[in-house]
């Protein structure tokens, strides 16, 4: 279990057999809740739950609430790996059109 997690900083922290394994922020993964949080410039852009999507070589998707996973090798059983979330206002506006 991660000590910290910190998505909107430059690094997560997490224990790997006694010491700390840090992990690169996900840039591909702000710039997505940048844009779909931006409900003046993006107005289109709608999401359905659990719906994936690939940037790049990674797979993503969004839980209801607005909660983003990525799916990296090794993190199936659960569920992926947690990247941020929207607000409440653009997840229901992004979801009421879907």
């Amino acid at each position: 279990m991660c000590l910290i997690e910190i998505v909107s900083d430059v690094l997560l922290q997490c224990p790997v057999e006694g010491e700390r394994r840090i992990m690169p922020k996900d840039t591909t993964a702000e710039s997505i809740l940048d844009r779909l949080s931006d409900l003046e410039n993006y107005p289109e852009e709608t999401l359905v739950p659990y719906k994936e999507f690939e940037i790049g070589r990674k797979t993503y998707y969004f839980t209801p609430g607005g909660f983003l996973y990525r799916k990296d090798p090794g993190t199936e059983e659960v569920g992926g790996f947690f990247c941020g979330f929207l607000t409440d206002e653009a997840w229901r506006y992004r979801t009421a059109a879907a």
